[in-house]
């Protein structure tokens, strides 16, 4: 009989590169956006400017935006080559949570496990977004595979815990909350009734691999500020927990919560024991809970909670779902698991329309970029000066529009620049305010200028546009897309 890893692997393999194929489709559509600017901006800049950048924010992003200089510089910095990366991710993600399934029940309920994470929405939404999400899931996924794989073993090698524990390490200076994983598989060996020489190389290994990263930690900690606006966003209510967390549409929370209520109820049937083997519920329920719970405390206390942050604790939910659909599977019709493929059809026609949707032009937070570039690649002639909206948060300003995509405003004057991204001790440009580019002269003997504004909750700021007026421009054009506003104001008397 073939070894277990000779009959998963290949299929595992196989599952890891369809889902990369799949998630990688239509990713180069949508425009970028504010966070997507951020890492494309510090990856693209100079390797020391980037440490610099770091010693004053996003230092939590640090690993991430070095290993995206190191791809960029090889790849380039296109929208699909930024958000490549990610749909790798979520492939090799999808990869291991077969060789979890076939681990905890068959290889059947492997590859289903597979499919749903490939295609549950929170992961096909990371696996088209250029930040480091999607290598969150996966990392999260191998550390709860590399204990299935030690409580699978009667005497595990010290390596799996080494593995465990550079992993970890690894995983939480990439995104400092999937450091949680380490309680929620303290979790999974309590149930599991494991003896002291387990307990003692999982504490061993967890203490060290979280050492490793508290520098990062405490760096982060005092810039905590830099996300201070996430307080008044307004992430922490049902819908944000129950759908957008983990299915983004309505439709899948109600399919997706009734497949987890049928799996836990399965579960409970059994009567199950602490010190009963490891199955799919006893390991996805702390992955889910435990992590959940401790970030919405910290929310009460630090107001820093957005759906993207339990990007992390997706696979286990995929691991749910599976579970949900196979306790489904046992209700037959001349054999025919009847309710299990119904559940499966619904799944799909709610999946396939929310992957689509993240592929759409404005699917990036209404992000218009794309469209800001064509418009003045069309429009704009040789001399024409342009100005962007500076009123708004950094992640929101459309001069992004022209930082990430500099080749089609190559005919304007960049008017309000003050100091590059690239020179810059923030991730993005800093500029002036029209006022004061028409007070510095930079405005001189220039006739046309357009004007790049953000629209905020359907409201486009006036911010400059008296000063234009009075330094004698008038409008001409104007064009609303969808987040930016675009006029053309030509001097009155040239």
């Amino acid at each position: 009989m073939r070894s277990f890893a000779a009959r998963v692997a290949p299929t595992a393999i196989v599952m890891a590169l369809i889902a990369t194929v799949v998630n990688a489709l239509g990713s180069w559509i949508p425009s970028l956006w504010g966070d997507e600017a951020a890492t494309q901006l510090s990856a693209t800049r100079p390797f020391s400017s980037l440490i610099a950048m770091l010693g004053t924010i996003d230092i939590v992003h640090g690993v991430n935006y070095a290993m995206m200089h190191l791809w960029v510089s090889v790849a380039g910095s296109s929208p699909f080559a930024l958000r490549f990366p990610s749909a790798v991710a979520i492939g090799l993600c999808a990869g291991v949570m077969v060789w979890i399934g076939a681990r905890l029940r068959s290889l059947r309920f492997g590859i289903l496990v597979g499919v749903l994470t490939a295609f549950l929405p929170r992961l096909s939404h990371a696996a088209v977004e250029a930040r480091a999400y999607a290598f969150d899931a996966l990392f999260a996924a191998m550390l709860m595979g590399i204990v299935v794989e030690v409580l699978r073993r009667r005497h595990p090698s010290h390596w799996w815990w080494a593995a465990y524990g550079a992993m970890l390490a690894v995983s939480t200076t990439t995104f400092l909350y999937v450091g949680l994983m380490a309680i929620a598989i303290g979790a999974v060996l309590w149930w599991r009734r494991v003896d002291r020489r387990t307990w003692m190389g999982w504490a061993v290994s967890s203490i060290l691999g979280l050492l490793f990263a508290s520098p990062v930690a405490w760096i982060a900690l005092h810039q905590r500020g830099q996300i201070a606006f996430l307080a008044t966003a307004g992430h922490t209510n049902s819908h944000a927990i129950l759908v957008e967390m983990w299915f983004v549409v309505d439709a899948y929370a109600w399919i997706g919560w009734a497949l987890i209520l049928i799996a836990v109820v399965g579960w409970t049937r059994t009567r199950p024991r602490r010190g009963s083997s490891i199955d799919a519920v006893s390991i996805a329920a702390p992955w889910v809970v435990i992590p959940l719970a401790l970030v919405l405390v910290s929310d009460a206390v630090h107001h820093d909670y957005t759906p993207r942050y339990l990007t992390f604790a997706a696979p286990a939910i995929a691991l749910l779902l599976a579970t949900g659909i196979a306790e489904l599977a046992r209700l037959r019709v001349r054999r025919i698991p009847v309710a299990a493929l119904c559940a499966a059809v619904l799944i799909a026609s709610v999946a396939v329309p929310v992957w689509v949707g993240q592929r759409g032009p404005w699917s990036k937070r209404g992000s218009d970029w794309n469209d800001v570039a064509a418009l003045i690649a069309e429009r704009a002639r040789t001399g024409d000066a342009i100005v962007f909206d500076e009123s708004v948060d950094p992640s929101w300003r459309p001069r992004l529009a022209l930082d990430t995509n500099p080749a089609p405003f190559a005919q304007v004057r960049d008017v309000q620049l003050v100091t590059p991204y690239w020179q810059s001790p923030t991730w993005h440009a800093e500029a002036r305010t029209t006022a004061e580019a028409i007070d510095a002269g930079a405005l001189d003997g220039v006739s046309r200028v357009w004007v790049v504004k953000a629209v905020v909750d359907g409201v486009v700021s006036t911010d400059g546009m008296a000063d234009l007026r009075a330094a004698g421009y008038e409008v001409v054009e104007h064009k609303r897309i969808n987040v930016s506003d675009v006029s053309l104001f030509v001097c009155s008397g040239g």
